[in-house]
């Protein structure tokens, strides 16, 4: 058990893992041309002998993370790429308990070779599905990972630019169908064909002021079949044009860029500090104490010389901050507090941090008044009271 989960929290067996999907990946497009060019659903003992082990492979890597995350297997943060893999896996182990059965004839034995063919072929289709798990190699490689965290995060701002690049082209349609209507009213549309082919009803003229701005058909051909209506109508076009390839097309690329930039930023520092983590052994969110010695040695690691660069601080400063962030100056920190001091001394002060320090001075300031007026009518008690003692004491002594 402890050389099994040794052997799974190497990086090592990570990328071993992450190159047999590329490549089962590529056999699956093997597989398909095969298929395709001899047309036939019978596959050679060679592939199959390939496709087996891929199986037994995603099989025993399976059952290797099973065995050790048991029921957290289900339930921590990959949870839902788990349960995908297990659905994968039991559809490909399916797939070949039924090719197995078939190939000692036992359903057609049976009489229902043909209900078993049927369902070969619906699994052959879900495994396409395989495909998608090269998907989680891109975590190891950060460029690829970046790339795809900027497309998903993109997507809701596309929705808001598609939607609102429909209403336009559906506002220009409905003019342009209208006043063609108009025309073909008074004139037959085999006189202008192609004014009724690209403008003959409201999807045709949707469909072509989208292939004008996309590349699919040139404007300059519209604009002749709009000619043929008046001047004004081919300016419309020509605003149209102008309008959403200058101004629209350059907007939302920028809103793009501005969005990617950010989640690609924010995806890298959560990475780093998912591997920082990992540093201090902080794998299942515990928290423990972190002296300067192991801090110190720790900061010689690519991870946490990448981290100190991402937050914008000096690694040769190393020990000041941990000072810094030692607050009652034990000499430990604990591992939550050492990454929220580090991430809190990120880049220059903000507003905020200055509106803190302002507040936390004043209120320093008064309670040192309070305190400096407490002692000063203590002191001026003492000093009374001392004063009377040196009255009695002199009263006495002239007694005597």
């Amino acid at each position: 058990m402890k050389q099994t989960k040794f052997i799974m929290q190497t990086g090592l067996f990570d990328y071993i893992i992450a190159f047999v999907i590329i490549l089962n990946t590529l056999f699956l497009g093997i597989q398909a041309n095969y298929q395709a060019t001899h047309l036939t659903e019978e596959t050679p003992s060679w592939l199959r002998g390939i496709e087996i082990s891929f199986a037994a492979v995603f099989a025993a890597e399976f059952a290797m993370r099973l065995l050790i995350h048991r029921s957290k297997f289900f339930l921590h943060q990959d949870r839902w790429w788990n349960c995908f893999d297990a659905i994968v896996i039991l559809l490909q182990l399916l797939e070949e308990g039924m090719l197995l059965l078939r190939m000692l004839k036992v359903t057609s034995d049976s009489g229902i070779d043909s209900s078993g063919a049927l369902s070969l072929r619906v699994l052959r289709v879900f495994r396409l599905v395989r495909i998608i798990r090269i998907i989680r190699v891109l975590h190891l490689v950060q460029e690829l990972r970046s790339l795809i965290v900027s497309i998903f995060s993109s997507s809701r701002a596309l929705m808001w630019t598609l939607l609102l690049l429909f209403l336009l082209i559906y506002s220009l349609s409905v003019c342009f169908t209208q006043r063609v209507a108009d025309f073909f009213l008074h004139n037959s549309p085999q006189d202008s064909p192609e004014l009724e082919r690209y403008f003959g009803n409201l999807f045709k003229t949707m469909l072509s002021l989208y292939l004008a701005i996309s590349g699919g058909l040139g404007w300059e051909v519209l604009s002749d079949c709009l000619e043929k209506l008046s001047i004004p109508w081919v300016l419309l076009l020509g605003f149209y044009i102008g309008f959403t390839i200058l101004a629209l097309f350059n907007l939302c690329t920028g809103v793009f860029v501005e969005s990617a930039s950010a989640t690609v930023k924010q995806d890298k520092d959560l990475t780093l500090l998912k591997s920082v983590q990992s540093l201090f052994g902080n794998h299942d969110g515990s928290s423990s104490k972190i002296s300067w010695e192991e801090f110190e040695s720790k900061m010689q690691s690519t991870d946490m010389q990448m981290f100190f660069k991402s937050i914008e601080l000096d690694s040769e400063e190393a020990h000041g901050i941990f000072s810094l962030i030692d607050v009652d100056g034990c000499g430990a920190i604990s591992s939550d507090d050492l990454l929220h001091g580090l991430l809190l001394l990120r880049g220059s002060a903000k507003a905020v941090n200055l509106a803190i320090l302002m507040r936390e001075q004043f209120s320093f300031s008064q309670r040192w008044r309070e305190h400096a007026q407490s002692v000063e009518l203590s002191l001026n008690k003492l000093v009374g009271l001392m004063e009377k003692s040196g009255v009695v004491v002199e009263q006495s002594s002239q007694g005597r």
